[in-house]
């Protein structure tokens, strides 16, 4: 459990730190919405960039067995899923 802990932890870190680099991540996701709503030809919301985005994440996990990688991958898509729940409107 602790080891979950500190990954949790180390997320809410990521997430802080992300917010500071880019702005606000639920904006950046609805503009991201947008784009892909255009390119595709159907609607794409906020909370499926991001589901798309932890699907993607997952896709790499299978291409690696670097330790380093597969740690970062992991905290990236419970970061993207987080923000996808929080875009759930």
């Amino acid at each position: 459990m602790k080891r979950a802990e500190k990954m949790l932890d180390e997320c809410k870190e990521i997430l802080k730190q992300r917010g500071e680099q880019y702005g606000d991540a639920g904006e950046l996701y609805d503009r991201t919405s947008y784009y892909w709503t255009a390119f595709l030809g159907t609607l794409v919301k906020g909370k499926d960039v991001c589901t798309m985005m932890s699907l993607m994440k997952l896709a790499r996990l299978d291409q690696t067995t670097d330790p380093v990688v597969k740690k970062d991958t992991y905290q990236d898509m419970i970061n993207y899923i987080a923000l996808a729940e929080g875009l759930d409107k």
